[in-house]
C-alpha cells in the first residue's frame, strides 16, 4: 500500500537508462549519494510542460510558508518570494498520464502524492534552504500542520521536480548538503 521509493543511487555522476511506461527511455543520473539526489532526463515532453504552464498560470499567487514554532511572527517573504499553484491532475488526461509516469518512477501510488505544485521564480526571487518534510516537533503549536501530516505519520517521502523552462543563468535548485556539504547560511530553521 505505502510503496517504497528505492532507486539505488550509483556512484556520483553515473547514469543509467530506464524505460518509461509510455515506451520512451529516460536517463537517471546520480548527483549526490548523501542525501540521494537524482536527475531524470527526458521525463516530460515539451507539449506537457506547455500544458502545465498554460493550466497553472492564471492561478499563480504569492507562495506561503508553513511557519515552524520558532518562526512565528515572521513573514513568508523572509523565506520565500516565489508564486505557486497546486495544480489538480484528476480529470485532465495529459496530467493523469504524467501522474502515471511519476507513480511508476517513484514506485509509490499516486494517491499518496500532492497535486503538482507549480512554482514561478522571477528574477532575484528565492526560497531559502529547507527540508520538504514537516517534522511534527517543529510545528507543535500548529494544529493544522499536525493534522495534515497526521502527527508525522503522513509526510513527504521524496520530491519530484519538473523544470518547465530554462534560463541562461540561475534558476536551479541547490542542494547545499549534497555530497557532504555544509548547512546553508540561509537554512530555514
Amino acid at each position: 500500500e505505502g510503496g517504497a521509493f528505492i532507486w539505488p543511487p550509483a556512484e556520483t555522476g553515473s547514469s543509467r537508462s530506464v524505460r518509461l511506461p509510455d515506451g520512451r527511455d529516460a536517463i537517471i543520473r546520480t548527483l549526490s549519494l548523501q542525501p540521494v539526489v537524482l536527475s531524470i532526463e527526458n521525463f516530460l515532453r515539451p507539449h506537457e510542460t506547455e500544458h502545465i504552464i498554460e493550466r497553472a498560470s492564471p492561478y499563480l499567487k504569492k507562495s506561503g510558508v508553513a511557519l515552524k514554532d520558532a518562526d512565528k511572527g515572521k513573514e513568508a517573504k523572509e523565506f520565500r518570494t516565489s508564486s505557486q499553484y497546486f495544480l489538480p491532475t484528476v480529470g485532465d488526461a495529459k496530467l493523469e498520464e504524467i501522474d502515471a509516469r511519476v507513480q511508476e518512477l517513484m514506485r509509490v501510488p499516486i494517491t499518496h502524492a500532492e497535486y503538482i505544485q507549480v512554482l514561478r521564480y522571477n528574477h532575484m526571487e528565492h526560497y531559502s534552504a529547507h527540508h520538504d518534510y514537516f517534522d511534527p516537533k517543529d510545528y507543535a503549536s500548529n494544529k493544522e500542520m499536525r493534522a495534515s501530516t497526521k502527527e508525522g505519520a503522513k509526510n513527504r517521502l521524496a520530491t519530484v521536480f519538473f523544470y518547465l523552462s530554462d534560463v541562461a543563468e540561475g534558476g536551479a535548485t541547490n542542494f547545499p548538503r549534497a555530497n557532504g556539504g555544509a548547512r546553508a547560511r540561509d537554512y530555514f530553521y
